[in-house]
């Protein structure tokens, strides 16, 4: 893979979820929203995590030139859909599934039973891992990039890295081009013993043989 591609959207992507971190300052019971809070930011409680997270890249992939789309089938795969599918100047189509998983986060009572299988796919259908496998049947008639951002919630006590990377081993991932960069990683400013943590997965698609 070009290193200068995957450091550029690396980069973008990184700033752009600081930057809908920071943009989330409606207090909610005392506290900045955030990233935890963004549907309640936007007035959509009703909606999951994810989508309004989708909805803002989308926007901002916008705002900076490129052609952005949410919910775009698979092909091949009518009943499946990609979060976004960006045409960005001078690299090509990228396709871009986004998870966000809390291992632990101020306010819960308990850690997330549920954390590991979401991320390896064990007990969950539309998990982290499951995502590779919709993204890997893609090729150069699809276009030029595909792309998986993770989205991590946990603490000083109770951390994620060892997980994701666990899942990352068992995924076989580098073995079969995936790149990962980061975490980049920052602290809630609500409570400083909880963290953010932000991977990028990315990989040059290829020709059928």
């Amino acid at each position: 893979m070009d290193n200068t591609v995957q450091s550029l959207l690396a980069k973008t992507l990184f700033r752009f979820i600081k930057q809908l971190d920071n943009e989330a300052d409606t207090l909610i019971n005392g506290k900045h929203a955030g990233l935890v809070n963004y549907s309640s930011h936007l007035g959509r409680q009703k909606e999951k995590w994810e989508k309004p997270i989708n909805d803002r890249l989308t926007e901002l992939f916008i705002e900076s030139g490129c052609y952005a789309q949410r919910e775009i089938k698979y092909p091949n795969m009518p009943r499946q859909k990609c979060d976004l599918v960006i045409d960005i100047p001078l690299i090509g189509k990228f396709w871009l599934e986004m998870k966000m998983a809390w291992k632990d986060w101020h306010g819960n009572n308990k850690t997330n039973s549920s954390f590991n299988g979401y991320l390896d796919g064990s007990s969950k259908t539309h998990s982290f891992a499951h995502d590779f496998e919709k993204l890997n049947r893609l090729t150069t008639e699809d276009g030029q990039y595909i792309g998986q951002l993770l989205i991590g919630f946990d603490s000083e006590n109770n951390p994620m890295i060892s997980n994701v990377l666990s899942v990352v081993e068992k995924l076989n991932l580098p073995s079969h081009g995936w790149q990962m960069l980061g975490p980049e990683t920052w602290t809630d400013r609500n409570c400083s013993p909880y963290r953010f943590h932000v991977w990028f997965f990315c990989k040059q698609l290829e020709k059928c043989l």
